[in-house]
């Protein structure tokens, strides 16, 4: 999962070196969108099936039958919040083919069942199927970019790559069903009961995704791809940091549930964290040959959102490991729920604010994320201060 992971995030920088080596700035900013859009849509079309079919299997009330109705459902969802999202924020240059194009892909991503393959615990073939297809993306971009500058065969070599990894998948399912004989029989009850059992953790969620992705489709809408580009490739950095920190995070919130060690809890994100620093340290000391590197640019605006992104990338590290890994101590999983909320409340308020007093600016939106990622952060230090004293 670790090798997936690192695919994840490797790949794509590969691919955006290979767009920037074009010279063209509105091209990566309309990727970028496009990658913003799927991230955003896939989340919030979720409606907590994904989450909610692991939570009824380990209670022993999985039905095959969840399988097709997670089908239908997340194909209906994926097709209304496509439909809000795209012509919200529209990506220029707009054409029939693209619209297709960038649908498809998306829901073919979106049909991915991580959660059947988490609870069937093979999560092995699940890398090694996301591995297959961003390898397969990525051959086809960097044959492609060279001739052919143009969003639709970036989309379209995205759509061959999540295409592979889905049929890989859906392959095993089928040959490896957990019931032999089965009927494909989508029941209300079965959505009914997936979505009851999640609706928090999903809540948080599309919280989350609002105000960690809506930023790059608000800018694109009323900047333009160039502008995008320009923000997007300091995000990009950003979220690579990420990703980096999530791993931990999920494999030390099972082990301080199972195992509550608030000293082991505390040690350890301390030795994270001056890892972590030590990175933050590296890139903002080179920033400029970082982004040289990556995306072929010395733009001096992208350097200075780099530098509000470090920030933030520090202040979401310690507000993720206060979330699930601390509060896992005390078994409880609800509480970091509920604070990704007045994060969300702060994203709104701070964006309006910056915006409307001070001018549209793309660091505005940078440090309306920092006031998010900060207040998160202030409630969960608040709450486990209380808890822990208990």
């Amino acid at each position: 999962m670790f090798s997936n992971q690192m695919a994840t995030f490797v790949f794509p920088f590969m691919i955006f070196k290979a767009i920037s080596n074009t010279v063209n700035e509105t091209l990566l900013g309309d990727y970028f969108l496009f990658l913003s859009l799927g991230v955003f849509v896939t989340i919030v079309s979720d409606v907590g099936m994904g989450i909610g079919s692991v939570k009824l299997y380990s209670k022993s009330k999985f039905k095959l039958e969840y399988l097709f109705s997670w089908v239908l459902i997340k194909l209906i969802a994926v097709t209304l919040f496509f439909q809000v999202v795209f012509f919200i924020f529209p990506i220029q240059k707009l054409n029939l083919s693209l619209y297709f194009l960038m649908y498809f892909s998306i829901a073919v991503q979106s049909l991915s069942p991580l959660w059947f393959f988490q609870i069937n615990e093979n999560m092995k073939l699940y890398a090694i199927a996301g591995i297959l297809g961003k390898t397969i993306n990525m051959i086809l971009v960097f044959t492609l970019i060279e001739e052919y500058s143009d969003i639709n065969y970036l989309v379209l070599s995205y759509l061959f790559g999540v295409t592979i990894t889905l049929v890989i998948l859906s392959s095993h399912i089928k040959t490896n069903l957990p019931e032999k004989k089965y009927r494909k029989k989508i029941k209300l009850k079965h959505l009914e009961n997936i979505i009851k059992s999640c609706l928090t953790t999903y809540y948080s969620r599309v919280s989350v995704a609002f105000y960690t992705t809506i930023n790059l489709l608000i800018i694109g809408h009323f900047g333009g791809a160039s502008a995008a580009a320009t923000y997007g490739m300091a995000e990009k950095v950003y979220q690579a940091g990420q990703g980096v920190i999530a791993p931990v995070s999920q494999v030390l919130m099972p082990f301080l549930h199972n195992k509550p060690d608030t000293k082991l809890f505390f040690k350890t994100v301390g030795l994270f964290l001056i890892i972590f620093l030590s990175g933050v340290f590296f890139v903002l000391s080179f920033s400029s040959e970082f982004l040289l590197f990556l995306f072929q640019t010395k733009n001096t605006e992208t350097l200075e959102l780099l530098k509000i992104f470090m920030i933030v990338s520090i202040v979401n590290f310690l507000g993720v490991f206060m979330g699930y890994p601390a509060f896992a101590i005390k078994k409880d999983i609800e509480t970091p729920n509920i604070t990704v909320h007045f994060g969300l409340l702060a994203y709104f308020v701070s964006t309006v604010f910056f915006n409307v007093f001070y001018g549209f600016k793309l660091e505005h939106f940078a440090y309306s994320l920092l006031t998010a990622e900060l207040s998160v952060l202030f409630v969960r230090v608040i709450l486990f201060s209380k808890v822990i004293r208990r």
